[in-house]
């Protein structure tokens, strides 16, 4: 059983199994080295400025560690107190971190980059100013069952703060090199993730990421899959959110969005986004859901507790107006969109028979399907009243065809059509 600074550094130069007295507080003022498979059992350390351990070699475990930073407003990403370095030409395998007990790092906790079939579980994890959990150019890493709570920003100067993150450090001077960097099929399951003051879960620009079944609350930006800084090139691409469960109340900082979807350019993010159960997020300049610059054909937002695109006013256009009483909105699920609401036309009525009349557009989301689709027969509030054909152009342009007599009632927008 290792007692003190010396022996355990001497266990570390042997690497196997390493038992460490958890009942002794260890001091540690320069990272303690893996180099060698080992499986490190227990131990309390504090670190004031300095990292933890810093692990150069696959098959390591640290299991059951209770390891504590300063805990005060410095910011310093040098202090990651669990890391593992791997490179592009040598990854790292069979690295997990397991049921230790991290607090107080002026940085990031959980650092795993350039691993592959590794994982980060069961960890406790809090006030904290960067991350924590950041997996960095991983492939097949599963995060799972950590709680992290109370990430922060520094007062007064910070940026950004992460609970868990998949991401990468390439320089994205090319697109090989940004496309061999991204993070890959990892996965965020089952954790908890609370206070955090910009974005809970995030992924920039990876590929196949899966965050399923996590809470995230009181925070800023519960899950976000986006492409990251100004210069990146790559898109979060088939990643998955569902069943997760998010709240914003009790955030510190204004709410932002619940869950976020956003490319970069011409380049389009695509996920899949179902049966997640969104609370909060709505007030001014708040969204439950947003995507923007995604992927129409490869993305599918639908089945959450909010629709992907909440009740919106339509935009009428052409003369027609609202009835103040019943104005016309569209909401968007999944490949499901319904229109409400009645609109009245302009001066003169509507066109005579086999006319038409530009009644209003909807926006890019709800404006795919491939050709115009049968919308609505509809009628005029008066028996005498015309009767029209809604119909919804590929551009999200509602037309009302056919129109046989001249009047001015309301016609209801009511009903919904499917994409295809």
């Amino acid at each position: 059983m290792i007692t003190n600074l010396a022996d355990l550094q001497a266990a570390l130069l042997d690497g196997g199994v390493i038992d460490v007295d958890p009942t002794v507080t260890i001091e540690v003022d320069s990272p303690l080295s893996v180099g060698l498979p080992t499986w490190l059992r227990g131990g309390t350390f504090v670190c004031p400025t300095s990292p933890l351990f810093e692990i150069g070699t696959s098959d390591v475990t640290i299991e059951h560690v209770t390891a504590a930073g300063p805990g005060d407003a410095v910011s310093d990403n040098n202090q990651k107190l669990i890391y593992a370095l791997g490179t592009q030409s040598a990854p790292l395998s069979g690295v997990r971190v397991k049921d230790c007990t991290l607090s107080g790092s002026r940085g990031i906790n959980i650092w795993l980059e350039w691993c592959v079939d590794s994982a980060a579980r069961g960890n406790a994890i809090s006030d904290y100013i960067d991350s924590g959990v950041t997996v960095i150019s991983g492939n097949r890493v599963d995060v799972s069952h950590n709680s992290i709570s109370d990430g922060h920003l520094v007062p007064g100067g910070g940026v950004s703060v992460y609970g868990i993150a998949f991401t990468d450090l390439d320089p994205n001077t090319n697109p090989v090199a940004a496309e061999a960097a991204r993070s890959r099929y990892c996965t965020a399951i089952g954790n908890r993730v609370h206070q955090i003051d910009w974005e809970g879960i995030d992924t920039h620009g990876g590929l196949g990421i899966t965050v399923a079944g996590n809470t995230v609350t009181a925070t800023r930006r519960s899950i976000a899959l986006v492409t990251g800084a100004a210069g990146r090139l790559t898109v979060p691409t088939g990643c998955t959110v569902t069943g997760n469960a998010i709240d914003s109340t009790g955030c510190r900082v204004p709410a932002d969005i619940g869950i976020f979807l956003a490319g970069i350019g011409a380049s389009g993010a695509s996920a899949t986004v179902t049966g997640n159960t969104i609370r909060g997020y709505d007030g001014t300049g708040q969204q439950p859901i947003s995507t923007i610059t995604w992927d129409r054909t490869n993305t599918t937002v639908a089945n959450n507790s909010r629709a992907h695109v909440a009740a919106t006013p339509v935009t009428l256009t052409g003369g027609w107006t609202a009835n103040s009483a019943f104005p016309p909105t569209f909401t968007v699920d999944g490949n499901s969109v319904t229109v409400d609401g009645d609109v009245i036309p302009p001066a003169g009525g509507i066109l005579v028979a086999n006319g038409h009349q530009v009644v209003g557009s909807l926006p890019v989301a709800a404006a795919w399907p491939p050709k115009r689709r049968f919308y609505a027969v509809t009628h005029g509030s008066n028996p005498a009243a015309g009767v029209g054909v809604l119909n919804v152009d590929t551009d999200g342009t509602l037309r009302l065809d056919y129109g046989n007599t001249s009047d001015q009632y309301s016609y209801p927008l009511s009903g919904t059509y499917q994409a295809i």
